[in-house]
C-alpha cells in the first residue's frame, strides 16, 4: 500500500502554505471502520451521548455522529477509517496534490451535472487512514 509519507518533502515551505490556501482545506469529517453495522450504531450513539451530536444513518453504509464522525458499518478504504477533506476546487486541489507526487483512484470519482469531479480518493493511507476529497458546498 503506498504511503503518503514517501510521497513528498516533510519540509512544508511558506510559499506552499500560501499555494494551499487558495483550496481552502478542511476536515469535513472522520470514519472510523467498525466492522458491523451493530457496532457502528453502538459507536455513533455513544459519541452523539458524549458530545451532543445527532445521530444521521445513511442505511447499509454508516451512522453519521453528526455533523463530523462517520461510523462505518463495514470496513471502508484505510486500515483504520478515512478523512474527508473538503476543498472548493477538487479538480484544482487534484492537480496541486499530484504535483506533489500524490495519485487518485480514478474508480472512486464522483461528478456535478456540469462535469466537474466533486468527490476522490487518494491513493494510498497514512497511518492507516485513506484520505478523500469531497466538494465543499
Amino acid at each position: 500500500m503506498q504511503q503518503f509519507n514517501t510521497l513528498a518533502n516533510p519540509e512544508t515551505r511558506p510559499d506552499e502554505v500560501e499555494a494551499a490556501r487558495r483550496f481552502q482545506f478542511a476536515i469535513h469529517h472522520v470514519g472510523i471502520n467498525c466492522g458491523d453495522s451493530e457496532t457502528g450504531l453502538e459507536t455513533a450513539r455513544v459519541l452523539c451521548a458524549l458530545f451532543g451530536l445527532t445521530p444521521r444513518t445513511l442505511p447499509g453504509i454508516s451512522t453519521f455522529a453528526d455533523p463530523f464522525i462517520e461510523c462505518m458499518h463495514k470496513k471502508g478504504r484505510g486500515a483504520m477509517g478515512h478523512i474527508c477533506v473538503s476543498t472548493v476546487d477538487v479538480e484544482g486541489a487534484m492537480a496541486y496534490l499530484a504535483g506533489k507526487g500524490v495519485e487518485f483512484l480514478d474508480e472512486t470519482k464522483k461528478f456535478d451535472e456540469a462535469g466537474h469531479c466533486t468527490f476522490v480518493y487518494l491513493k494510498g493511507e497514512l497511518s492507516g487512514f485513506a484520505f478523500h476529497l469531497q466538494q465543499a458546498k
